[in-house]
């Protein structure tokens, strides 16, 4: 059994009910995993939308996910390193999970050196050209001002807007793979590999298992799927980045 893995892995969405899960079984199912992978893990990078809708009250309690929690309590325990980038659904964590767990929080995309691989790792959302609409709603939302205002909301209140809102985003950024000239990350990551030396783009966002190779003998993109769906998770040994899923499920573009 190889040891010293780094994982990745995105879109999660804790909190969401689908016809075909509850959200509590989704959280069983991933604290089973952590604890799984806990024995060979030196890492794991959660890319984003861990919840489907994330805000820290003032005077209310933090949202409640005991086997989730469990995990990460035992992975520190186990001095495997846990970080969270934020996505477009969880954007307004702020020290929970540092204060409790010593789990660092990005809120921007980050390059980094893993093994002698050079990685860009992010959630994805508003990267690349176009979408326009979004790229100022979030500069609204990630303002402290709104941010600040937001939080005079009841909490029962604010909760529920936050999980309309959530509804209404994963209906305009999920679906199937476009053309590669209308996918916003495919472009972004062919733009940006032009004048950076990437080995992995590893994003999550798009709900959808990815694994394409940008151009002949060059970086891969990489798009981790979700857990609604695909159970989805990608690993790295050192060299090999390999996408997997618990469910035995195929990437949807393999090139």
């Amino acid at each position: 059994m190889k040891t010293n893995l780094v994982y990745f892995i995105s879109d999660i969405h804790l909190g969401l009910d689908t016809a075909q899960q509850s959200s509590k079984d989704r959280e069983k199912i991933l604290a089973k995993w952590l604890l799984d992978i806990s024995s060979t893990a030196t890492e794991i990078l959660f890319l984003g939308d861990i919840f489907d809708y994330w805000f820290e009250y003032k005077n209310a309690s933090t949202l409640q996910y005991p086997d989730f929690y469990h995990a990460l309590k035992t992975l520190r325990s186990r001095a495997v390193t846990v970080q969270f980038f934020t996505g477009n659904h969880d954007m307004w964590m702020k020290t929970y999970f540092t204060r409790e767990f010593g789990i660092e929080i990005h809120y921007t995309p980050m390059i980094r050196q893993i093994s002698q691989k050079q990685f860009y790792l992010a959630h994805g959302d508003g990267l690349g050209k176009g979408d326009y609409g979004y790229k100022l709603m979030k500069t609204i939302m990630r303002n402290p001002i709104s941010v600040f205002l937001y939080g005079l909301l009841p909490s029962k209140m604010g909760l529920g807007l936050m999980k309309f809102m959530s509804q209404k985003s994963r209906e305009k950024h999920g679906g199937q793979f476009l053309e590669f000239e209308q996918e916003r990350l495919v472009q972004f990551c062919l733009h940006h590999a032009q004048s950076s030396a990437i080995d992995f783009y590893v994003m999550g966002h798009r709900h959808l298992m990815i694994d394409y190779k940008l151009k002949s003998g060059g970086p891969r993109y990489i798009n981790l799927g979700d857990w609604i769906e695909y159970q989805s998770y990608a690993v790295f040994d050192g060299q090999t980045l390999e996408l997997r899923s618990l469910l035995g499920k195929e990437t949807e573009i393999l090139r």
